[in-house]
């Protein structure tokens, strides 16, 4: 409960309070000069939960002070205000220990509430009724004034609303409630069976599936209607898996024809990358003699080409000199210049021993080295060629592989259904052998499990039905 109301006794409290005390709560409820709000809504001052009484509106009912008197006034409330069993409509003078119940007295998610005091002693004088919000004041309940029984024109008092005479809300209220309770259980029994209904359809579709085909294998069954077409999609069945047994048989060869075709491939593609491997090696190898053989050659002419290199110093430097002021020193330095050309000469015309082996060791590393770079490039075709049929033959075998694969994946399809178009007639030739009551087909093992399974979900079904019927007749 909220706690705008202030909880605990009443003792202490201003004498112009209200105490009151919930019956699902031990202690009083002091309520002041203000008045409070009761119902669900948070906002009420007397707030009830809604898992303790679900008949209670959000802003159910207000306790107020007129002219000095407690009063109680329904809010419009979903299922009604009761002083002392009887349901007030507008407002209801309160009195020391009267019972208030919001929603219908006893019944399950209704409040009660008792006055403890503050409300002034029953039988004393009452103070007059305060008009209702609005202006209007409240009307009584069958011509009853608010705290006063009514009258019969013989004198006597009428009987109060609720009792046993006349109009009684409570009642109507509580066979209401009684029929909505059992319609739904009704529905919640239905809907409990309704889904137990497809176990039990299928297990007599299988039942009589096999009854089906037990009967097929009768020479009496092919008096029945479905005999015929039973036999013919029997048939149709063993055709198709022959198909799709030869479906995989050719797969499963073309598949081992491509694996070996490929090794094959693949082992020359490694050979011809091995032999390329082989040329460059023989290559570079051919290639290093040649630089040594070029390196003697160089080292057979060492002396020659110092003297010569000598020479063709000391004559360009002369000659420098004699294109400018020619003197004596300058003169006197051709004998030595001439002296230098003769010996250049003199090594020109001699032959440098070791020279000719150099020479002859070079044409020979020069001609190894051409034939290692032709050997290398014709191993190079010969490895782009064997990858080129390798790759060729990988997306041929791929190609062909997924036209087998479809191809037998289309045949077991075709297998598939030809198989559910046959169960579905041994179902119906089970059907009609069940209703035919042969005398053959009583000898059949499987009938007695293809009736017990009838049975059951048509009992199931009637079950439903009445169901169904007794929810409708309660409206």
């Amino acid at each position: 409960m909220n706690q705008a109301a202030s909880e605990g006794p009443a003792s202490g409290a201003d004498p112009r309070s209200l105490v009151v005390r919930f019956v699902n709560e031990p202690e009083d409820r002091v309520v002041p000069p203000g008045g409070a709000g009761i119902g669900r809504a948070p906002s009420n001052e007397l707030a009830i939960p809604e898992k303790l009484g679900f008949m209670v509106s959000g802003k159910h009912a207000r306790l107020l002070v007129r002219d000095g008197a407690w009063w109680i006034a329904d809010q419009d409330s979903t299922n009604g205000t009761f002083v002392n069993g009887e349901q007030i409509i507008g407002m209801k003078r309160l009195r020391d220990g009267d019972r208030v119940s919001f929603g219908p007295e006893g019944l399950e998610g209704a409040v009660a509430m008792a006055v403890v005091s503050g409300a002034g002693a029953r039988g004393a004088r009452p103070a007059p009724r305060a008009p209702e919000p609005g202006g209007h004041q409240s009307t009584p309940i069958h011509g009853q004034a608010s705290g006063t029984p009514a009258h019969t024109p013989g004198g006597s008092p009428a009987p109060a609303s609720g009792s046993g005479g006349g109009w009684n809300p409570l009642k109507k209220i509580s066979q209401n409630l009684e029929r909505r309770k059992n319609r739904k259980e009704l529905q919640r029994e239905q809907r409990d069976l309704e889904a137990q209904l497809p176990t039990l359809d299928g297990a007599r579709a299988t039942a009589c599936a096999a009854l089906g085909m037990q009967a097929s294998k009768c020479a009496e069954c092919e008096a029945l209607a479905s005999g015929e077409s039973v036999a013919d999609a029997a048939r149709a069945v063993e055709d198709l898996r022959g198909a799709v047994a030869r479906a995989e048989q050719r797969a499963g060869a073309l598949t081992k024809a491509h694996n070996t075709l490929l090794a094959t491939l693949q082992n020359s593609v490694d050979a011809a990358r091995k032999a390329e491997h082989a040329a460059l090696d023989a290559f570079t190898g051919a290639s290093e003699e040649a630089e040594r053989a070029q390196a003697g050659v160089r080292s057979a002419l060492g002396a020659h080409i110092d003297g010569l290199k000598s020479a063709a110093s000391v004559c360009t430097e002369l000659a420098k000199a004699l294109e400018g002021r020619i003197t004596q020193d300058v003169l006197g330095k051709l004998p030595a210049a001439g002296d230098q050309l003769e010996r250049a000469a003199e090594l020109a015309r001699t032959r440098p021993p070791g020279l000719d082996k150099a020479v002859t060791a070079l044409s020979g590393a020069q001609a190894d080295q051409a034939r290692a770079s032709k050997e290398l490039d014709a191993c190079k075709g010969t490895t782009l060629a064997a990858e080129k049929s390798l790759s060729e033959a990988k997306s041929k075998a791929n190609a062909e592989a997924g036209d087998a694969q479809r191809e037998t994946q289309a045949a077991r399809e075709q297998a598939v259904a030809a198989e559910q178009a046959l169960t579905a007639k041994y179902q119906a030739l089970g059907e009609e052998a069940l209703a035919s009551g042969a005398g053959w087909v009583a000898s059949l093992s499987e009938l007695a499990a293809a009736r017990s399974a009838a049975a059951q979900a048509e009992q199931m079904r009637a079950q439903i039905r009445e169901l169904q019927e007794r929810a409708a007749a309660l409206g």
